[in-house]
């Protein structure tokens, strides 16, 4: 797990799911694919669970993330910028997944 903090102060939980690996609800599904998924939780919130990542925001391929990542940033909740990550951001991700 990583923790990021994008500019509006947010902090989230990033988690890396990659092929074979199970996740999601009581960890019931398998990631089959080879790009990996990149899962977000808002770190200052527990989910009904009582979650420790946080609440579920969104998940991406990374792949999705790597054509973002010389932009000026990506919306993880689309018409809520509070969950806006950055280009800085980005790249901490990326540098992470590729350790």
């Amino acid at each position: 797990m990583l923790t990021v903090q994008n500019l509006n102060g947010v902090q989230f939980n990033v988690f890396l799911i990659r092929k074979g690996e199970s996740y999601g609800k009581e960890h019931r599904l398998t990631r089959l694919s080879d790009d990996p998924l990149i899962q977000f939780f808002d770190a200052s919130e527990r989910d009904a669970s009582g979650s420790e990542g946080g609440s579920f925001l969104a998940e991406r391929s990374l792949g999705d993330l790597e054509t973002h990542a010389n932009t000026d940033g990506h919306a993880l909740v689309e018409g809520n910028p509070m969950y806006d990550l950055s280009e800085g951001n980005l790249r901490q991700i990326l540098a992470w997944v590729r350790l």
